[in-house]
């Protein structure tokens, strides 16, 4: 592994593995959704869509037709923290697809026909999973951890409302203000050299100049005291979809790793206590899991299924009771269990040119030691149940979580008092709002 600083301040970051011809690599700029605003949700996922609308000097089939004769693949994401070019190709047209990459990026085509045709199937993409309780379930979920007032609590593909109201001006002044190479990275993994790689990058990128960008202010949500219980209408639905969480620890946290650890057979695994109860013993569902996701300023703790709609009290309660049991301790069968399932995970996680990039991405993106691996396997040679009570004690309080349920309020609301959390508050579907409000 290997790190170099181009001339103009774009990071780069590479594995040089020679197995076979190819290279994976990818150009990251900070921000994405993180940077948008409530208003204009949308716009970094709307922008990466229309950089590959073509270019100031290719049409949108000339540029596709460009990449399919070198036999590559380049496509441009717009993401919860970035926007990024992803490039799969032969390492022998490396510089070629590179000069491509450099058009897509800096002579955006900014086509207005092409412009309402992709915003168009944003938002018609977007009412379609309105339709959908596990995407309304979501949804609703991450608005009320997150604060529906800020950005963390909304997809990065945005509203309805939002995609209506943005412009091609909004694209432009989204790109002008947050693309540059002060906040950009280079990820490179394949049959490749360092040498090779810095020479092509400051050779395509002199006139991408160096400038300071001032990020937004992110806050972040405290861990509530208590929890609350919310629900979202689906009349007559014959399944109820249930959420339950929290804000939690970032990924650059020293506990992200432990607490993962902590949650494999809690809720990480197809063999976990949710799927096995919920599924196996009781037959509510076909598949229960649980997790932490973390990411750059933010993170969360989350267990979620469907359940058959008359299950749906019994469902919960029993997350709660697992959740219990997980902050009693672990037997000595299930701690062997974790550390064999995810030492011997790790052993084929990185053996894939993808895999080694999104290792790179990783380290970049969260300013990860360039051993964390390493680190990981010591932690999981070392975990103990003491490590595992403490852990769990500190990360889960199934009394403190949100607890999110779409479904039909008719027979299922009133139920759900029963969990002694006070009234459930009824969402409107689309807002995020109490019904009537």
């Amino acid at each position: 592994m290997w790190t170099v600083k181009i001339s103009n301040g774009i990071k780069v970051s590479g594995i040089e593995h020679k197995d076979v011809p190819l290279i994976q690599y990818s150009l990251v700029i900070e921000g994405g959704h993180l940077y948008e605003t409530v208003e204009k949700s949308g716009t970094a996922a709307l922008l990466a869509k229309m950089l590959m609308e073509g270019t100031l000097n290719k049409t949108p089939e000339e540029l596709e037709e460009s990449i399919e004769m070198m036999g590559a693949g380049i496509n441009v994401n717009g993401g919860r923290e970035d926007v990024s070019i992803n490039v799969n190709t032969l390492s022998a047209n490396f510089e070629k697809t590179l000069a491509l990459v450099k058009e897509i990026l800096l002579l955006p085509r900014w086509d207005e026909e092409r412009f309402t045709i992709a915003k168009m199937k944003m938002i018609n993409e977007t009412r379609r999973n309105s339709a959908n309780p596990n995407y309304m379930a979501a949804i609703n979920f991450y608005k009320i951890i997150y604060d529906g007032n800020s950005v963390l609590g909304i997809l990065p593909t945005g509203t309805v409302e939002s995609l209506e109201s943005i412009t091609m001006e909004d694209l432009k002044a989204f790109y002008n203000t947050y693309f540059s190479p002060a906040i950009a990275r280079f990820h490179i993994a394949g049959n490749i050299s360092q040498k090779r790689v810095k020479k092509a990058i400051e050779q395509q990128f002199p006139d991408w100049k160096y400038r300071e960008i001032v990020k937004p202010v992110i806050k972040i949500p405290k861990t509530p005291e208590k929890g609350e219980i919310y629900f979202v209408d689906v009349p007559h639905a014959k399944q109820s979809v249930i959420y339950m969480g929290y804000a939690s620890i970032n990924r650059s946290h020293n506990d992200f790793f432990p607490v993962t650890a902590m949650n494999h057979k809690l809720g990480g695994s197809f063999s976990s206590n949710l799927n096995m109860v919920l599924r196996e013993q009781k037959g509510f569902t076909c598949s229960a899991r649980s997790g932490f996701a973390g990411f750059k300023y933010h993170g969360n703790f989350t267990a979620n299924t469907s359940v058959r709609s008359d299950a749906t009290l019994e469902a919960i309660e029993t997350i709660k009771s697992e959740i219990e049991k997980c902050r009693q301790g672990i037997s000595d069968e299930d701690l062997k269990f974790t550390k064999n399932a995810l030492l011997k995970s790790k052993y084929r996680e990185y053996e894939t040119l993808g895999s080694l990039l999104n290792m790179l991405q990783e380290i970049g993106s969260y300013q990860l030691p360039m051993d964390f691996i390493k680190q990981e396997e010591a932690f999981l040679k070392n975990y103990s149940d003491d490590k595992h009570k403490e852990l769990a004690a500190k990360y889960l309080d199934p009394f403190r979580m949100c607890i999110l349920v779409a479904g039909d309020a008719k027979t299922q609301l009133k139920p759900l008092e029963k969990l002694g959390m006070g009234t459930p508050v009824l969402l409107n579907p689309d807002s995020g709002k109490m019904a009537g409000k």
